[in-house]
């Protein structure tokens, strides 16, 4: 999985705080079973203006397959938006 999520940003997948930093950060994702499909939460928060913003999304991952996640902010107000690419 590759996340693309601002420099500061913090990354959470299954609720567990990885330790990768920059912009583009690579994560292997184990699978038990490479026919199925497996639910991966991804949850980023970035702090601007003291106020922390939060995006979660759940992405479907198969064993052996790639995803790229991109989460970035949205121009008009702010917020975190997430967008998954395969």
């Amino acid at each position: 999985m590759i996340v693309k999520v601002p420099e500061d940003a913090v990354v959470y997948l299954v609720g567990q705080k990885m330790s990768l930093t920059g912009t583009e950060r690579r994560f292997r994702i184990p699978t038990a079973d490479p026919t199925r499909e497996y639910d991966y939460p991804v949850r980023v928060e970035v702090v601007r203006d003291g106020k922390t913003m939060v995006s979660e999304t759940t992405h479907k991952v198969r064993g052996g397959n790639s995803i790229e996640v991109a989460v970035a902010e949205a121009a008009d107000n702010g917020e975190l938006v997430a967008v998954a690419m395969r």
